[in-house]
């Protein structure tokens, strides 16, 4: 899987307002979090919110219907890289652990 956890260079708990989509998968339903530029979260949790309880109100935005589509495409067995933007709210510690889950590649553990 090519994805990286990007490294904050400003305060971005407030970069807009929060939406969220719920789409249901093999895994369970699953709850997609963006703010206007990119994914925050995916949850398997019925609560719409980041990992910092940043609320997320039902919504339209671009990120989340791309996040969406790739999803779906990913669990059809047609995708295995993700191109998203992504903006995760955690600590530095859960940065480096997510960029470490990011570095093992597709299919393996």
């Amino acid at each position: 899987m090519t994805v990286s956890i990007p490294t904050p260079t400003a305060d971005t708990s407030s970069t807009g307002i929060r939406r969220h989509r719920r789409i249901d998968t093999p895994i369970g339903e699953l709850t997609v979090v963006a703010h206007d530029t990119a994914v925050v979260a995916i949850d398997w949790h019925d609560h719409a919110t980041d990992d910092q309880g940043v609320p997320a109100e039902p919504g339209e935005l671009d990120v989340l219907d791309t996040a969406v589509e790739q999803l779906r495409e990913y669990f059809a067995g047609d995708r295995i890289d993700f191109d998203l933007p992504l903006d995760p709210v955690g600590t530095e510690f859960q940065r480096q652990a997510w960029n470490a889950l990011c570095a093992i590649p597709f299919g393996e553990t």
